[in-house]
C-alpha cells in the first residue's frame, strides 16, 4: 500500500467499475486487463489503488473479486463537472470516507497523527516530512491527505489545516485509547472550565475598581472573548489610576485544575502581548474547580508577561507546544 493514490485516478476507475455494471462483480484479472488499458496523464492504472478504494469503503472485496459499494457509487454521483476530476462535494465525501474509516486505514491514520505535535504557535499540528519514512503507507496517507487538502506542506513540514483540527485530535485521541465520547466530554470540560474562569475573572476585576472607587469603570468592563474571540485577550478593564474611560488593562485568563501554575500561550496571544507591553496582564487561578468556591479564589497577575513569564527562570517554555510550567524548587 505504500504507493500513493492520485484522487483522478481513483474517480476513474470507480466510473470503470460503474460502467461495467454495478450489480455484477468481477474477479481480479479481468479488473487489471481492463483498468490497464487506459491511460491518465501518461500512467498505466496501478492495481493498488483499488485497494485504496477498498481501504476507503468505496469499493467491496471477496475472494478476489470487486464492485462499488452504495458509498462509491453515492461519491461517483456528486460530480459536478462531468470529467474526472473530483468536485468540492467529492472532495468532502472522500475526507468522510477516510475519517469514518474502521479497518486497516483507520489504524493507519492513526499511526500517522501520532507522529504529529502541536505547532509553534499553538494552533494546529505539524509533523517533519523527513521523520516519516519514505517507503511507508504513513507517507502514502500523508500524501493523500495534501491531496485533499486537509495537510498542507511548508519549509519540509506536514501542517494540519485549521478546517481538519479536530478531527484530527479526535484520531489522536481515539489512537491512544481514549472514546469518541470521552473525548468530547474532555473537550467541552475544556470550554466550561475556561468560560467559568473568565467570568470569575470579569466579576474580581470589577470589585477590584469598585474598592478602588471607580465604579463607572467597573461597569465598563468588557468581556472581549464574547466578542472577538480573535483579540489576543479575553477582558478588557483599567488600571485604575486615572479617570479616563479608555480601556487600558487587557487581560488574557488561564486556569488550572492543579496547584502548579503551567498553561498553553498561543502564539497570537504572545503576539498582542509584545504589543501591549505593560497593558497587557495573564491572570491565572490555581486549583480551578467546577464545583464551586470561586467567592474565594484570587488569580496570580502577570503585568507584561513577556517580561515576567518569557524572560524569568521561574518558567521553562516548551517551544515546540509554547507550554508554559513553572518549575519546581529541587
Amino acid at each position: 500500500m505504500s504507493s500513493t493514490p492520485y484522487l483522478p485516478e481513483l474517480l476513474r476507475i470507480m466510473e470503470e467499475l460503474r460502467r461495467l455494471g454495478l450489480s455484477e462483480e468481477h474477479d481480479q484479472p479481468l479488473l487489471q486487463r481492463v483498468l490497464s488499458r487506459n491511460l491518465l496523464e501518461g500512467r498505466f492504472f496501478d492495481f493498488s489503488d483499488v485497494r485504496w478504494l477498498v481501504l476507503l469503503g468505496l469499493v467491496e472485496s471477496g475472494d478476489g473479486r470487486f464492485k462499488l459499494t452504495d458509498v462509491g457509487d453515492y461519491l461517483l454521483q456528486l460530480s459536478e463537472t462531468g470529467d474526472v476530476y473530483p468536485s468540492e462535494s467529492q472532495i468532502v465525501a472522500f475526507i468522510e470516507c477516510l475519517f469514518s474509516n474502521k479497518g486497516p486505514l483507520r489504524k493507519t491514520l492513526s499511526d500517522f497523527f501520532l507522529l504529529f505535535r502541536i505547532s509553534p504557535e499553538g494552533e494546529t499540528f505539524r509533523a517533519r516530512i523527513a521523520d516519516i519514512p519514505f517507503e511507508s503507507n504513513e507517507r502514502s496517507v500523508g500524501e493523500l491527505l495534501v491531496q485533499l487538502s486537509i495537510l498542507s506542506t511548508a519549509s519540509g513540514w506536514y501542517v494540519v489545516n485549521r478546517a481538519h483540527i479536530e478531527k484530527v485530535q479526535s484520531v489522536r485521541t481515539l489512537a491512544r485509547g481514549i472514546s469518541r465520547e470521552d473525548l468530547e466530554a474532555i473537550l467541552r470540560h475544556r470550554r466550561e472550565m475556561g468560560e467559568a474562569a473568565e467570568r470569575i475573572c470579569l466579576k474580581f476585576e470589577k470589585q477590584r475598581l469598585a474598592k478602588m472607587g471607580k465604579a463607572v469603570h467597573a461597569e465598563l468592563v468588557e468581556h472581549t472573548s464574547k466578542l472577538d474571540i480573535s483579540a489576543g485577550y479575553d477582558i478588557s478593564s483599567y488600571d485604575g489610576k486615572s479617570d479616563v474611560l479608555e480601556h487600558d488593562r487587557f487581560i488574557e485568563v488561564k486556569s488550572s485544575a492543579s496547584s502548579q501554575l503551567s498553561f498553553y500561550w498561543p502564539r497570537n496571544e504572545i503576539d498582542v502581548a509584545r504589543g501591549l507591553r505593560a497593558m497587557y496582564w495573564i491572570y491565572f487561578f490555581r486549583g480551578f474547580r467546577m464545583s464551586g468556591g470561586f467567592q474565594t479564589l484570587v488569580p496570580e497577575m502577570f503585568q507584561d508577561p513577556i517580561r515576567s513569564i518569557l524572560d524569568n527562570p521561574r518558567f521553562s517554555i516548551e517551544e515546540e507546544t509554547l507550554h508554559v510550567t513553572e518549575v519546581t524548587p529541587a
